[in-house]
């Protein structure tokens, strides 16, 4: 297509062969296409409407979406001859860099016409973009949702495989946004007694826990254990409403819940009826239908951060979204509306586009790449002696097992020291690491979050600030020679570093 805006095959049909970052900035550049399309039919109808247009402003757009289309025409044409492997890291790269640029181009492009509270109807008056909107039937507000919103809910309803019938996909503006929505639900719909019983599983994410905690109007109770039997059995003493869960914790040990075996007993051991809220962040995707069949007294709210994994690693926006009961669509909606936790059109614009076989394929990858880390230091005694390493797909992880069952478990390897995990001497030593991967031209980032393509390092802390920090490396998506050169950046980091020889005297862990 590359701008032609009348017929020809999309791009995205050529890719089955080509890598990630290709096959991300195809998708990209089709959606750039499309607009222009919509950009003509647009004028076309202002035109036929008398609805006034601007014609410097329409001109300055027109180009910049062909400088756009003809800088990624450009770029695909020359990489869709790329051979060589030794060139993979650097197309990828590159490629997702002009993809981020192509969905900021369709914002700024949409943004220009598009009102927050378009117009139904016009006299001499301009302000629209979405032709859809014109004589529209519903509320044309974007707290009520807007075209785009509703574009991404079907795209991860489908990725996802996720039944429309039974269950309803609400996204939102982050994934602290999907669990304020369900937390509003929960305390207005299920929990309508003072001091109702809440059980949550031995770690949730720690924003979450700061949010839940402090109502006062229900009784919250951790588990003191990951095993089955003992969740199981405190959910039969306790009966609460509501359970809380995070599968994969986000914490150094990253502990798994065994979802399935949990789910298969629990509806046996409550009394009256129970609803599960599940947070499937680190494990995107990680819901399965078939829990709900398993008895006909538990519900299941599931939601997942859509800032990482589900946003391929872009990170052009916050966002998230809500499982719920389909039931249950019209009343969460209204809560979303109400608080205004719905994502903005303009972030749902640069949302990339993709289909399930690109999100499993990037997954692959990245867990490939999480399980080779591991095995480097599992072979290196004298990294023992140094660090603990986790990684809860590995053989020497407690949770192996339990990962089985798992479409995926990410990319986020923990690496604890066995004592002094003190912030100064952690930073230190990334520090130090990255002095030497740029001394080795290995691509390494010093930053918070996951799910991006460059592998990335920080100073983590489970409970941000208020427990012992670790490092957590997110391996991200390049080939396994970059890999394997980044272990061993680090462990030559690890050994020869002076990481702890200099500034404040660390606690003991």
């Amino acid at each position: 297509m590359y701008g032609e805006v009348d017929t020809g095959t999309p791009l995205a049909l050529r890719t089955a062969e080509q890598t990630l970052g290709l096959i991300q900035l195809i998708s990209a550049t089709d959606d750039v296409v499309e607009l222009k399309t919509r950009f003509h039919d647009y004028q076309a109808y202002c035109v036929a409407n008398d609805v006034p247009l601007l014609r410097p402003i329409i001109s300055h757009l027109e180009s910049t979406l062909s400088s756009a289309i003809e800088a990624a025409k450009t770029k695909i044409d020359r990489e869709l001859a790329l051979y060589s492997l030794g060139e993979v890291d650097r197309q990828t790269v590159e490629c997702e860099q002009m993809a981020r640029l192509m969905l900021q181009t369709k914002s700024y492009v949409v943004q220009s016409f598009e009102w927050c509270a378009p117009s139904y109807d016009q006299s001499l008056a301009n302000q629209f973009f979405d032709l859809r909107g014109q004589k529209n039937t519903t509320v044309n507000y974007e707290r009520y949702e807007s075209k785009e919103v509703e574009a991404i809910e079907r795209q991860l309803a489908d990725i996802l495989s996720y039944s429309t019938e039974k269950t309803a996909v609400l996204l939102t503006s982050s994934g602290m946004s999907a669990y304020a929505v369900v937390e509003a639900f929960i305390t207005r719909e299920l929990l309508k007694d003072y001091l109702d019983t809440v059980l949550v599983s031995p770690y949730i994410y720690f924003e979450a826990s700061g949010q839940l905690t402090t109502l006062n109007s229900l009784n919250v109770v951790f588990a003191t254990s990951y095993e089955t039997e003992q969740m199981l059995d405190s959910a039969e003493t306790l009966q609460p409403k509501v359970i809380f869960l995070d599968p994969l914790s986000n914490t150094p040990e990253q502990r798994l819940i065994d979802l399935d075996a949990f789910f298969e007993k629990l509806g046996g051991r409550i009394i009256d009826r129970v609803t599960v809220v599940i947070d499937g962040t680190m494990s995107p995707g990680c819901y399965k239908d078939k829990w709900r069949t398993h008895s006909g007294n538990v519900d299941i709210i599931y939601y997942e951060s859509c800032s990482k994994y589900l946003q391929l690693g872009f990170d052009n926006t916050m966002s998230g979204y809500v499982l719920a009961p389909v039931e249950w669509k019209k009343k969460m909606a209204e809560i979303r509306r109400n608080t205004g936790a719905i994502l903005a059109r303009d972030c749902a614009n640069t949302f990339p586009r993709y289909s399930a076989a690109t999100l499993w394929k990037r997954m692959d990858v990245i867990q490939r790449n999480a399980m080779a880390v591991v095995d480097y230091f599992d072979k290196l005694p004298a990294i023992h002696k140094l660090i603990e390493v986790h990684y809860p797909g590995h053989h020497t992880h407690p949770d192996f097992n339990v990962g089985k069952q798992y479409r995926t478990l990410g990319g986020c390897v923990s690496f604890k020291f066995h004592s002094g995990n003190g912030y100064d001497k952690l930073n230190r030593f990334i520090s130090e690491l990255i002095g030497v991967c740029k001394a080795n031209n290995v691509q390494l980032i010093k930053g918070v979050s996951f799910g991006h393509t460059i592998p990335r390092i920080s100073a983590s802390s489970a409970m941000a600030g208020f427990d012992k920090p670790y490092i957590r490396l997110f391996v991200g998506a390049l080939e396994s020679d970059s890999i394997l050169e980044l272990c061993k950046a680090i462990e030559y980091s690890l050994l020869e570093g002076k990481y702890l020889g200099s500034g404040n005297v660390d606690e003991p862990a």
